[in-house]
């Protein structure tokens, strides 16, 4: 399976405890919709490689201890420390009509409320604060941050994001 085919459901935190399970700290604003996985693609030497799930427990503040079939080891969990946890886009959940994953919005105009068209969405980054927007400027990228005062409304279907930019924030990014 291709990355582009998936979705990065969180990372591998740790090891945890002496039997090889690891504990996943999890991307998604609904964690408890993952409670009955059977398998994770972990991201390898930039390869996405299969692990089949034995046992999932999902824990507060975003986080899950798994059991792969493949671990029964610390030294083997330990391995699997900071890698990348993917799923198939198949996996995820169906949303309303009015909600998004970020990465929906790839290629997306971006028009601001004064300035009219600014340019399209070409990348988002995924931060611990807040989440950005990479948006091609005069062939230059600009970074918007993704909060309520700036991003005011995001059209799905005609694929516009409509936002009122802080003054001089497309100046800083040149």
């Amino acid at each position: 399976m291709k990355k582009e085919d998936c979705f990065l459901l969180g990372y591998v935190q740790k090891a945890h405890g002496l039997k090889g399970e690891i504990a996943l700290l999890l991307d998604t604003d609904s964690p408890n919709s993952y409670t009955h996985l059977t398998s994770i693609l972990l991201l390898q030497k930039n390869i996405l490689v299969p692990f089949m799930v034995k046992k999932i427990q999902i824990l507060p503040n975003q986080r899950a201890i798994v059991q792969l079939e493949e671990s029964n080891h610390v030294d083997f969990a330990q391995k699997l420390v900071h890698s990348e946890v993917y799923l198939p886009l198949s996996m995820l959940p169906n949303l309303s009509e009015d909600e998004y994953f970020l990465h929906e919005v790839l290629g997306f105009e971006v028009i601001d409320i004064e300035k009219g068209k600014l340019g399209k969405i070409t990348n988002f980054y995924e931060g611990p604060q807040q989440d950005l927007l990479g948006m091609s400027y005069n062939e230059e990228e600009v970074l918007i941050p993704w909060v309520e005062a700036i991003v005011k409304k995001v059209d799905k279907i005609n694929q516009i994001i409509e936002v009122d930019l802080p003054e001089g924030l497309l100046e800083l990014n040149l």
